[in-house]
């Protein structure tokens, strides 16, 4: 299977799928958590989007 590589908008969307997925989950436990577009710049140059979709 042949994937073609992601743009960096396409990143930025899977990066706000999965943060929607965290906050929803933290407001369940009460919390508002939401992050700046210099902190999701972050994911995209530090591998984190890797991270997020993972760690769940």
């Amino acid at each position: 299977m042949i994937f073609n590589s992601l743009v960096q908008d396409d990143i930025k969307k899977i990066i706000d799928i999965e943060l929607n997925k965290l906050y929803g989950r933290l407001e369940k436990l009460g919390y508002k958590v939401e992050l700046t577009e210099d902190a999701k710049t972050l994911f995209q140059k530090k591998d984190g989007i890797k991270t997020l979709v993972q760690d769940h």
